[in-house]
């Protein structure tokens, strides 16, 4: 590594592909893994840090070319980001997949030098906190047999003919009694977990069973509550729902930073 920090490589002219940053004392001069797959490169793509004053950004060297948005890359650019939030033991902030700088010159001037002073501040906020997400999901034959139980629902169902507009309202009516309990449970679950997070996103519902899916920003001295009323909710709710706990992971829905690159 050169006096100035930043990692000197032969391939200068080269883009940089950006994982993420973390803070100077913190950077791993080489990930023992590798990066996202580079389209026709026969060799496996080499991770390491370029480094300025108090900030690193995690990179691979890259053509200047748009990735394909597929379960393979995807799961390398996480993995590369985890890896080093597990590693260094301290605050990452991930950056969007396939963002790629035109240069390490580019990268150099435009954020590690420009901006190190908001970065290294965005680092130092997020010094104490992780991102936990949360789905939770119904059992689908507990819902219908409640759907099912609801005299609402049984009452349109007694008056069903054979008219198709009648079968219509009866799907309607099945649909907005879904989204009612979706309403009720997922409160119950943020009732529950909001008051441990800093910030909560709710994320898009994506599934016909999916209740809530949501990521919450914790804490480090607040994880093991988070984690005991989890247990707690899968514990009352087991019976008609199953909850999916990811984490902790770096902050991907918490950051809000725009790279200018």
């Amino acid at each position: 590594m050169a006096e100035d920090g930043v990692k000197k490589t032969k391939s200068g002219n080269k883009g940089r592909y950006l994982y993420c940053f973390t803070l100077s004392d913190n950077a791993i001069p080489e990930l023992e893994m590798a990066g996202v797959p580079v389209p026709n490169l026969e060799r496996a793509t080499r991770v390491y840090s370029i480094v300025v004053g108090r900030v690193a950004a995690v990179v691979s060297d890259s053509p200047i070319i748009r990735y394909s948005i597929n379960r393979t890359n995807l799961l390398s650019h996480e993995k590369v980001v985890e890896h080093v939030m597990n590693t260094v033991k301290g605050p990452v902030l991930p950056v969007k997949f396939g963002t790629v700088a035109s240069s390490e010159k580019e990268l150099v001037e435009t954020l590690l030098t420009n901006r190190e002073i908001e970065l290294a501040e965005l680092l130092e906020g997020f010094k104490q906190h992780v991102e936990v997400g949360i789905k939770a999901l119904w059992q689908r034959e507990r819902i219908f047999a409640e759907l099912a139980a609801l005299p609402e629902i049984q009452e349109a169902r007694a008056r069903l003919g054979d008219s198709q507009q009648e079968k219509i309202d009866l799907g309607q009516l099945v649909e907005r009694t879904l989204d009612n309990l979706r309403e009720r449970d997922s409160q119950l679950i943020l009732a529950r977990l909001e008051p441990l997070a800093r910030e909560v996103k709710i994320n898009a519902i994506t599934l016909d069973m999916l209740v809530l899916n949501a990521s919450f920003l914790v804490d480090n001295e607040k994880e093991a509550a988070f984690d005991d009323a989890v247990n707690a909710l899968d514990d009352e709710l087991g019976g008609r729902l199953t909850l999916k706990y990811a984490g902790p992971l770096p902050p991907y829905n918490f950051v809000h930073f725009n790279l200018g690159i």
